[in-house]
């Protein structure tokens, strides 16, 4: 018997990309916020 995998939608499909980006820029900014944070408390203690 032959299984043929179904892919769903399209329009879920670009859903599930833009979600995808969505939670890698908000990784980024996340990042940029410590380290922003960080070279703060540097300039503060020197």
């Amino acid at each position: 018997m032959v299984v043929l995998s179904r892919r769903p939608p399209v329009r879920l499909r670009k859903w599930a990309d833009i979600q995808e980006v969505a939670e890698k820029t908000h990784a980024v900014y996340a990042e940029l916020d410590v380290a922003k944070r960080e070279l703060a408390s540097m300039k503060n203690l020197g």
